[in-house]
């Protein structure tokens, strides 16, 4: 029997190899593409895919808001309280609900001082947004039911921790009805070292900015003093997300 030679088979697969090479550099390209937005669209929450996010309020009306992530927690939030009831300024706190125990009477303190009450998760785990829809969807309702036996209050308000949105966390938003609060000016300030440096790294807040702060941070209070006189010099107000969105926040 008379096998083809290895040059002939080459001189035959050549064709065939001519042609897969382009699809296979095709498919690659469509992997990485559509893998980067997949990325893309979970990791930043200004991308409206999979969750419409409240990111800014209108401009034109020199008014900001200020909120505060990872809370309560205990003297810190206290101190930040104590600058804000001496400034008459206004605040939200997204609340992370397995944080509220023992803590009731300090979120009962942020209602009562006017400030808005927002849901911050209740596990706030790092591996929240692979969660499926029923287990969000759990998370969100024992955040609520920690806000609320702590406050006597319905929140309408979410911020999604790390700010990771995914289809499950969409669904579950739906299905309780919350709106998913953003940030356009994001201030890092869990990495800062000093309230010089956090300073700079704000100094560029401007009319509409919905500004992401920690209560957790240890120097907050004192750097709101000098943040306060920023705005001043800016001729910016600072006001509720009610008052800047124009939004209902609790049922």
């Amino acid at each position: 029997m008379h096998l083809p030679s290895k040059f002939n088979l080459n001189r035959r697969m050549a064709p065939l190899q001519n042609y897969l090479c382009p699809v296979i550099w095709i498919v690659l390209l469509l992997f990485f593409v559509v893998s980067g937005f997949m990325v893309y669209a979970s990791a930043y929450i200004g991308s409206q895919v999979y969750v419409k996010a409240w990111l800014k309020g209108k401009t034109g009306q020199r008014r900001i808001a200020i909120s505060f992530d990872d809370g309560p927690d205990g003297e810190r939030t206290k101190r930040v309280l104590e600058v804000l009831q001496k400034h008459q300024i206004k605040a939200s706190f997204f609340l992370i609900g397995k944080k509220i125990a023992g803590q009731e009477n300090l979120v009962k303190k942020i209602h009562q001082e006017g400030h808005l009450i927002g849901n911050h998760s209740f596990a706030h785990d790092f591996w929240y947004d692979l969660k499926n829809e029923k287990a969000i969807l759990e998370d969100l309702q024992l955040g609520q039911k920690a806000i609320e036996n702590a406050s006597g209050i319905r929140t309408k308000l979410f911020r999604p921790p790390y700010g990771v949105t995914t289809p499950n966390i969409g669904k579950a938003l739906k299905t309780l009805k919350l709106e998913t609060i953003g940030w356009s000016l994001r201030s890092f300030d869990t990495t800062a070292k000093t309230k010089e440096e956090l300073l700079k790294r704000v100094e560029k807040v401007k009319d509409g900015d919905i500004v992401l702060f920690h209560d957790t941070t240890e120097f907050m209070a004192d750097f709101l003093e000098e943040f306060f006189d920023l705005c001043q010099a800016k001729k910016l107000k600072i006001v509720g997300l009610n008052e800047l969105l124009g939004i209902e926040c609790y049922e």
